[in-house]
């Protein structure tokens, strides 16, 4: 099932279902205005773009482990959530590839054991998880 991979600065995985509009799915669901981190040829990490400047978030161990793991870049410190998806020919968003998702959360717990949530459903599980904190 097409999906975006998200992990939140808490470590919890998510796999959210992509709409029409990327842009939108985006902002919701890192928190504000979008950066992307070209991880491969194939994937890209989106993050707030102001997450490191308005203190918002907390250093995000997984999702940076999972990006400098798979770019062998090894500097990125990435805050707040991460979504994982890739691309066309055009640039335009599309869901993460399957078989990456798999790899990526082969032992990882990822939310609902797998179940593919909406972007609302999502965004509200992220807030609900960082208000108990």
């Amino acid at each position: 099932m097409e999906h975006y991979l998200v992990i939140d600065d808490d470590a919890s995985v998510y796999k959210v279902k992509p709409t029409e509009n990327s842009l939108a799915d985006l902002q919701a669901l890192v928190g504000g205005y979008i950066e992307c981190v070209r991880v491969t040829p194939e994937i890209d990490a989106w993050v707030n773009e102001e997450g490191l400047i308005k203190g918002d978030f907390v250093f995000n161990l997984l999702g940076t482990f999972v990006v400098n793991g798979e770019n062998g870049h090894g500097g990125y410190q990435l805050v707040g959530p991460v979504v994982f998806t890739s691309h066309d020919g055009e640039g335009n968003t599309l869901p993460v590839p399957e078989a990456w998702s798999k790899k990526q959360t082969a032992e990882m717990d990822v939310f609902g054991n797998g179940e593919i949530l909406t972007v609302e459903t999502c965004v509200s599980r992220m807030q609900a998880m960082r208000a108990t904190v």
